[in-house]
């Protein structure tokens, strides 16, 4: 029992870490912590809808060995489709949307109403948070009496590579959907403009989207890095994992500006028609 304890404790501190730093470095008291806690559990539970997957749908597992050989007959070529589809589909696509399922379920649970963009993300972010711990929990036990490293040279490798990734997936998605959900008044810039932001429901699911094809993307690279290069990759995935750092970093000041400015419209307006 102790050293389960003792697992989880050191599964968990890492991303607890990241986040509080992240919380503190925030515009203050924008993010509801007791929210933020209900959103880290719903990130734990989006294990289950991934496991519940693989256990309704069995075929999942062999998605990408199963599209290879319909399509290709060299050996090179297969591994590398192979992998893409494993890595960014049958892994990356399940994990993240099932976090965006959990965020999204949530959501109507508490009736959300109102979040500052800045809340959506960093709620969004929690989410994938209590994705990557549950995570590193089941990878700290898998190792036990394995070839694998010992359990906490797994979650001391975990704690500065995938734990940082999970949170940045979910500052992805989360950007993207608190970016659709602010109004915009201006359609000047492009069709598209004019066409989506005309319509703020399919503006907000078009965003979404958005959000869930990046945080797929950046999944399926990590992973994909991670398979192809072997012991090399550390150094594209930090690479990576610093990128995905500075550009969350960007999206919180890029958020506080757009949605300080729509306020400041919306107040104007407000004046005027008194």
């Amino acid at each position: 029992m102790g050293g389960f304890l003792s697992i989880a404790f050191f599964s968990i501190i890492a991303g607890l870490i990241y986040s509080t730093i992240i919380y503190i470095t925030i515009p203050y008291k924008i993010v509801n912590l007791n929210v933020a806690f209900g959103y880290l559990m719903g990130g734990a539970v989006a294990i289950a809808g991934v496991l519940g997957v693989h256990e309704v749908f069995p075929w999942w597992h062999t998605l990408a060995i199963t599209m290879t050989t319909h399509l290709f007959d060299v050996s090179t070529t297969i591994n590398l489709f192979y992998l893409q589809i494993e890595k960014f589909i049958q892994i990356g696509f399940l994990e993240e949307f099932m976090k965006l399922t959990v965020f999204i379920l949530y959501g109507v649970i508490r009736s959300e109403r109102g979040d500052n963009p800045i809340a959506t993300m960093f709620y969004m972010m929690m989410v994938s948070v209590g994705f990557g711990l549950v995570e590193n929990i089941h990878y700290a036990i898998q190792s036990i009496g394995s070839d694998f490293p010992h359990p906490y040279q797994v979650l001391l490798i975990r704690s500065f590579t995938a734990t940082i990734g999970h949170m940045v997936f979910g500052l992805i998605t989360g950007f993207w959907v608190a970016l659709g959900r602010i109004p915009i008044r201006t359609y000047g810039r492009s069709w598209f403009d004019v066409v989506v932001n005309k319509r703020p429901k399919l503006r907000k699911w078009i965003y979404t989207s958005i959000g869930l094809i990046g945080a797929v993307t950046f999944h399926g690279l990590y992973n994909f890095n991670a398979e192809t290069f072997a012991q090399a990759s550390f150094g594209i995935i930090y690479l990576q994992l610093l990128v995905g750092v500075l550009a969350g970093g960007w999206c919180f000041k890029y958020l506080t500006k757009t949605h300080n400015k729509y306020v400041k419209k919306f107040n104007k307006r407000l004046k005027v028609s008194k």
